[in-house]
């Protein structure tokens, strides 16, 4: 099995969030941050034959980048990453699947409501995670004024706020705050973004590839019913 280029970029992408990677048999790949505060689930082309665990999906991708025509076949006990054109092959051994953090299997995260629904562009995301990068602010905001939707960076602390960017329109009055190492998690992509006043979201990518729950910091948000 050779991995397309988009799975490799998933699997990158979930590095960031949990070093470690339970596969589950078929094409849906999940993981979900130590911190319970990120869970993500991407659609792939491959078929994944069985379940297995890997304790540390970066030095597998690095091995696996090593080679110029790489392809994965799958053992009991290990995969292995081969090169039949140049005659190479490297063992990366399997872990026991309770070292690793997973989501509940057999279980389909959803909101406990849907309050507030926008489009977010990546232009915007990036933008966003810049200024709060280059002016060392701790969150991001979501913020809806009766009027529009705008995505910031800022600091709850200080009341501190840069960067406004509209994103959407609304008639409701809110404040959803996440943490900043929490969004820069998210891959490069347009979302389709959903927030609950219960301390969820959920950004779905326009392709339809990829999906993240990212927690909300309740204690720095507000709604107005």
């Amino acid at each position: 099995m050779k991995l397309s280029d988009q799975t490799v970029s998933v699997l990158k992408n979930f590095a960031n969030i949990n070093s470690g990677i339970f596969f589950e048999q078929g094409k849906v790949i999940r993981t979900v941050a130590p911190t319970k505060a990120i869970l993500a689930k991407a659609n792939i082309v491959e078929e994944i034959p069985r379940n297995f665990g890997i304790y540390d999906i970066t030095k597998m991708l690095g091995s696996y980048s090593l080679f110029e025509y790489p392809e994965v076949e799958f053992e009991d006990k290990y995969i292995v990453i081969e090169d039949k054109k140049n005659k190479r092959n490297v063992k990366y051994w399997v872990c026991d699947p309770e070292l690793i953090v997973r989501p509940p299997e057999g279980k389909e995260i959803a909101l406990p409501s849907e309050d507030v629904n926008f489009v977010l562009d990546s232009d915007a995301l990036d933008f966003t995670i810049k200024q709060a990068s280059v002016l060392s602010l701790p969150e991001i905001g979501i913020i809806g004024n009766g009027t529009d939707i705008t995505i910031s960076a800022l600091d709850s602390q200080t009341n501190e706020t840069s960067s406004e960017q509209v994103v959407g329109e609304t008639d409701k009055n809110f404040k959803f705050v996440f943490k900043f190492e929490n969004i820069t998690k998210l891959m490069a992509k347009n979302y389709s973004v959903s927030l609950s006043k219960k301390g969820l979201s959920k950004f779905v990518s326009s392709d339809n590839v990829i999906e993240y729950f990212v927690a909300i910091e309740l204690a720095n948000s507000i709604y107005e019913d």
